[in-house]
């Protein structure tokens, strides 16, 4: 058990250290810009917080969701709410997706709340985007109240159960809410979602997959060798999303 333990953490750090040494190829071939998925053009920022920053380059981050993100647009929401926002890869592409929109993120860390303002800035954004530290009830009640037609994008490692309450925030009976979930922290949580939304919302499951080839959008022959590892989000088996529209809308 240790040793598939040491192998498993030798395999993670050989695959950190050749996207380490690849990161300026790959932001040249770039030009800085992500390249597909639902914020192709994004001016984007040479690091990540919290996540794979070459996925987020390329366009092909978390892409089984992009269809969802572009259903969540045609919706016509006019309050976005970034819950776990990182470096601002949805913060900032929503809020250039859908200019006059105001959106909201919160970020728990320093350093991803500095990032999110830069990357927003890089982007022109900063006047429809404001950035608060750690999000619990209190707060995401007040913002949702400010609101109406909002959408939530919440990928808070667990505390999705705790914040995802809609008796305890009546305003998320009227939300449409994206949602990762994190059974591994919380075991039972989509379950939980699930039952706690049901009577408002209709309820899609999206379950994560491995990237192949196919879904580089530009040819990486030069990286032909490190493409799988440029793909990879690193994520956790059986990973998944709710994608939960509000009836009311």
């Amino acid at each position: 058990m240790f040793g598939e333990a040491a192998r498993s953490a030798m395999g993670y750090l050989t695959r950190t250290l050749i996207r380490r040494r690849l990161r300026p190829v790959l932001w040249r071939i770039a030009d800085g810009r992500v390249l597909a998925g639902p914020f192709r053009g994004m001016q984007y920022v040479p690091r990540a917080h919290g996540s794979e920053w070459a996925p987020k380059l390329l366009g092909t981050y978390e892409c089984e969701i992009a269809p969802a993100i572009e259903e969540a647009l045609t919706r016509k929401p006019r309050l976005f709410v970034n819950i776990g926002g990182g470096e601002g890869y949805y913060a900032v592409g929503l809020a250039l997706r859908s200019p006059g929109v105001e959106t909201v993120c919160f970020e728990s860390s320093r350093r991803g709340r500095s990032m999110i303002r830069r990357l927003a800035d890089h982007n022109d954004v900063v006047d429809r985007l404001r950035v608060f530290g750690t999000c619990n009830r209190e707060a995401l009640a007040a913002t949702l109240s400010h609101g109406s037609r909002v959408f939530v994008l919440c990928d808070v490692e667990g505390a999705e159960w705790e914040l995802l309450d809609p008796v305890a925030i009546p305003s998320l009976r009227e939300a449409d809410v994206l949602v990762e979930l994190h059974e591994f922290r919380r075991p039972g949580v989509g379950e939980e979602l699930i039952a706690r939304f049901r009577a408002t919302h209709s309820i899609e499951s999206i379950a994560a997959r491995s990237r192949s080839p196919e879904d580089c959008p530009i040819d990486l022959a030069s990286l032909a060798p490190y493409r799988s590892t440029l793909l990879s989000e690193e994520r956790p088996p059986g990973m998944s999303w709710l994608w939960m529209r509000a009836v009311a809308r």
